[in-house]
């Protein structure tokens, strides 16, 4: 048990806070915000509350609204008095996180709503959402989840509520309304690394409850006893050593720290001593990932408590671009990743990370006498006390003092000899003696011991004057000899106690082979290697003799030269106009590098190397950090690269601006000013963003994003919905301008689509019908890639009339068809076949019908013949009979004799009818 818990009842402590330490102000290179607001498409500028999701969204709320930032575009959410699943009230208070990723918000009338990030929209009928699980939908303080795994819901006036996932709330803790302890409605809740939950009344009184077995470890009304009362209740934040810090926000109590450990009782306002704040109301508090507390206060800025409490730093708003966007704090959120968000009164969100802007950049401000008084650096060199002078494109000379941050200026004066020659100066240097070297444009050489300027200029008529009044390139070599290149003039060696120049030009034999000199280096071997713009000569230091490399013979990557340097393998880099080319000791050809081997630009200004061996390269697109690898007999780099996103100056550096100091810092410049950084202080940033997508457009016009995407990864289009495009963003929000994208359609791209951070929009015209899979990986702004990324199974529906049934009914149909028109064929076949048996059976019934008629007739004319006979003589007889009874006899016989024929004849003629009747159908037959 703490000393705070065995004392609980006992008379308070209150302890002044009397540590020794000051308060200072906090310059902007030290914290540096990047900031939004209405412009950037922030719903308003006053932001009430800011919350980071699981998926990694950060929300804002404001009082006109609810807003989902990705890192480039906000998302905003308002009430719509139509819209059911819409916020019920645009006064945003408070967001947390509860059961069921879904997100709680607080509004100021309306009210918690609930927010489902798989529909995105919000739950309708909130009520009876929140009364299904007991829970009311007002009075709500905070929500917790616990280190046990379930959800707890403090509300002020009705205590704590335990929540499991699929259940229903029940109440647990303390109950508030009863007679054990006078208790106030609750104001505040926060839990302490061991999982134990402080309450704040709002009568000052501070409990610590264990959520396990719903006990009172600590009661305390300390506050009652040693500040004023507040009408709104103090809030509580506890930091990673157990401190409880307590605030009331809009009162002036200021800001108090209970160690609860300890018991004691600390003040932190305007008159607590040498560690005061400037303000005495607060906001907000939080704590860093460096274990200072952050105070957010009204009118004041931001107060920053070092961990000690001894010290205390004042950020406040100014005109600098990176400055605090305003004085007066609303509210304070540190993230997963250790970023610092703060919300502002009038001024929208700034947003702060230790390795956002991580080079401190010099330059000068407008109204700020001690900031850089000329912005155009062409050159550096550091003195023996550590300062540094720095050369000017127009401004002269200036010198840096460290100790102090002052900038001292020295400028040409006309009709004063003892002042600068010129104010455009290129190149310096300070000797072994502790002597500056100044090499300026058209000004000769300059020297300055501190006291006076002395002036050395080309004379015509003296040969041993300088050679040319452009000086662009000073060295002192490891014997002392000091070396002077000119733009025009060649090489110079000045004696400095005769005085006299000695030249070295492409008028003399085994010389420079050009007389542009722009860059001087050494090697290990104390070599001079002398930069030009026709290559590179090496003048031996113990043979004295010149030799020669360029692009054609040397495999330089360009024959103009910006800058050499010797690394510690003795390898010798130049800088060049097209790629950074070196060459290992031993060989005499350069390897070459370029923009497809990482670098920034192919345009390379100078080369440094740290002390941990990395070289710092600065070009005309910003500043590479290069680790270099040797692979068999050649080298391989990998490149880290930085912009004016990460503060730099710009993208472009000068020529001879680079210098590494004694201590190992290393300094640039250019036309904005000069970056001057430790390099271990550059750190890569080891977030791995995760990827979402943010937009789904059909024929460009924006469509909201189907639950499927977010629940099941599916998109379902139909067959006329087959252009569209998806948008996608990885969140992270350092320089989330810097952050690299691939996509691939899976069954469309074949391969992967690079983009950055300013396109991130994949779009497809014309996709057939079938299944897809769109992938996406991203890169933080320093190349660290989420290789896992997000899959989206697309499906493209074909029309109806090319879907699977209608394939099954196309096929049944032609069977059909098929079935049909084989029918009519046996059906034909058939009928040609009856035709064919009835033509036989015609012809065959013919045949015997011809043959019967040929039998009949031929039997008819057999007995016709003889009836025919018959007759005759009967005729006779019947004539010549003149007997009765004869001719009787013969009449019978004629009588029947003409009867036989007449029925003959009968027959005849029947069958002659047959036949024609069966030739006439034969006819019609055929």
């Amino acid at each position: 048990m703490t000393l705070l818990q065995k004392s609980c009842l006992a008379v308070p402590v209150l302890v002044c806070l009397l540590a020794a330490g000051t308060g200072c102000y906090c310059q902007v290179k030290d914290y540096p915000f990047a900031k939004l607001d209405i412009q950037d498409g922030l719903s308003n500028n006053h932001i009430n509350t800011i919350f980071k999701d699981r998926r990694g969204y950060v929300w804002f709320g404001t009082m006109s609204g609810l807003n989902r930032y990705d890192g480039y575009t906000f998302k905003v959410f308002r009430h719509d008095d139509s819209d059911t699943t819409s916020l019920s009230d645009g006064d945003v208070l408070r967001i947390f996180e509860g059961p069921e990723d879904k997100l709680y918000i607080l509004t100021g009338t309306g009210g918690i709503n609930i927010y489902d990030p798989l529909t995105e929209h919000f739950i309708p009928h909130t009520a009876d959402f929140l009364q299904i699980r007991h829970l009311l939908r007002f009075g709500l303080v905070d929500i917790f989840h616990g280190k046990d795994g379930h959800y707890y819901f403090v509300y002020a006036d009705s205590g704590i509520y335990r929540l499991d996932p699929g259940r229903q709330a029940i109440p647990v803790g303390p109950d508030i309304h009863g007679t054990g302890r006078v208790r106030s409605g609750i104001t505040d809740a926060a839990i302490d690394p061991l999982g134990g939950l402080w309450l704040s009344y709002a009568n000052g009184m501070l409990e610590k409850i264990d959520l396990v077995s719903n006990k009172v470890l600590v009661h305390t009304d300390i506050l009652q006893h040693t500040s004023p009362r507040s009408p709104f209740g103090y809030h509580l934040f506890i930091d990673s050593q157990d401190k409880l810090w307590l605030y009331a926000p809009g009162s002036i109590s200021a800001l108090w720290e209970l160690d609860q450990h300890t018991g004691a009782l600390s003040h932190f306002c305007r008159d607590s001593g040498a560690v005061r704040l400037n303000s005495n109301i607060i906001n907000d508090v939080i704590q860093d990932d460096k274990g200072s507390i952050w105070i957010a206060t009204d009118k004041g800025g931001m107060n920053l408590l070092d961990h000690t409490g001894s010290t205390v730093r004042y950020m406040q708003h100014s005109d600098e671009e990176r400055s605090l966007p305003d004085n007066t704090i609303a509210t304070l959120y540190r993230d997963n990743t250790g970023t610092v968000w703060l919300g502002t009164l009038k001024k929208g969100i700034g947003y702060y990370e230790k390795n956002m802007l991580r080079f401190p950049l010099y330059r000068r401000q407008p109204g700020q006498s001690e900031s850089l008084p000329y912005d155009d650096v062409d050159c550096f060199v550091e003195d023996k006390p550590g300062n540094i002078w720095i050369g000017t494109d127009g401004g002269g000379l200036i010198y840096f003092d460290r100790a102090r941050n002052t900038f001292t200026r020295y400028r040409h004066k006309a009709g004063d000899p003892n002042s600068l020659s010129t104010d455009v100066i290129v190149s310096l240097l300070v000797d072994h003696q502790g002597k500056l070297w100044i090499g300026t444009y058209q000004g000769g050489l300059d020297s300055y011991d501190g006291r006076r300027f002395i002036h050395y200029r080309h004379k015509d008529s003296d040969p041993t004057s300088l050679a040319d009044d452009r000086v662009y390139a000073l060295r002192e070599d490891a014997g002392g000899d000091l070396w002077v290149g000119t733009l025009l003039g060649g090489l110079d060696r000045f004696d400095r106690e005769k005085n006299k120049f000695y030249h070295n030009n492409t008028s003399l034999p085994n010389s420079v082979h050009s007389d542009c000199i722009a860059a001087l280096a050494e090697d290990s071997g104390s070599n001079l290697w002398i930069g030009t713009t026709l290559g590179i000569d090496v003048l031996g230091r113990s043979t004295g003799t010149y030799m020669h490399f360029n692009h054609e013979t040397n495999k330089l990557s360009d024959n103009i030269i910006f800058g050499l340097t010797c690394d510690h393998q003795g390898n010798m880099w130049a800088a060049t106009r097209q790629g950074l080319s070196v060459m290992q000791p031993g060989s005499d050809t350069f390897q070459v590098f370029h923009i497809k081997d990482g670098l920034p630009s192919n345009t390379i200004m100078n080369v440094l190397e740290d002390s941990n061996h990395y070289l710092w390269v600065s070009t005309s697109g910003g500043i590479s950090r290069i680790s270099v690898t040797k692979e068999g007999g050649s080298l391989k780099i990998k490149c880290l690269n930085f912009d004016e996103y990460d503060g730099l100056q710009g993208r472009e550096f000068s020529e001879n601006a680079a210098l590494r100091t004694r201590e190992g810092e290393l300094i640039f410049g250019g036309a904005n000013g000069f970056n001057l950084f430790t390099p271990e202080s550059i750190r890569r940033n080891e977030h791995i963003p995760p990827v979402v997508l943010t937009g789904l457009q059909l024929y460009n016009k924006e469509v909201p994003l189907p639950s499927s995407v977010l629940m099941d990864s599916e998109l379902v289009l139909s067959y006329d919905q087959h252009n569209f495009s998806l948008e996608f963003a990885a969140l992270s929000y350092i320089n989330p301008r810097k952050n690299r994208y691939a996509y691939q359609l899976v069954g469309f791209d074949k391969d992967w689509v690079l983009t950055g951070g300013r396109n991130r929009r994949a779009t497809y015209t014309n996709i057939d019908p079938g299944e897809y899979v769109f992938r996406v990986r991203a890169s933080n702004g320093d190349g660290l890639w989420n290789d896992q990324g997000i899959r989206v199974r697309i499906v493209v529906k074909p029309p109806f009339w090319k879907t699977n049934v209608a394939y099954i009914v196309y096929v049944l149909l032609v069977i059909m068809a098929l079935y049909a028109g084989r029918m009519r064929i046996i059906g034909r076949a058939r009928a040609r076949f009856a035709l064919a048996e009835e033509r036989r059976e015609a012809m065959r019934v013919h045949e015997l019908d011809r043959v019967k008629i040929k039998f009949f007739t031929n039997l008819s004319h057999e007995f016709r013949t003889p009836l025919s006979l018959i007759l005759s003589p009967a005729d006779k007889l019947i004539r010549a009979a003149d007997d009765p009874g004869r001719r009787q006899l013969a009449m019978t016989i004629e009588r029947n004799a003409k009867r036989l024929l007449h029925l003959v004849n009968q027959l005849l003629d029947i069958r002659k009818l047959e036949v024609n009747e069966l030739k006439l159908n034969i006819t019609r037959g055929d």
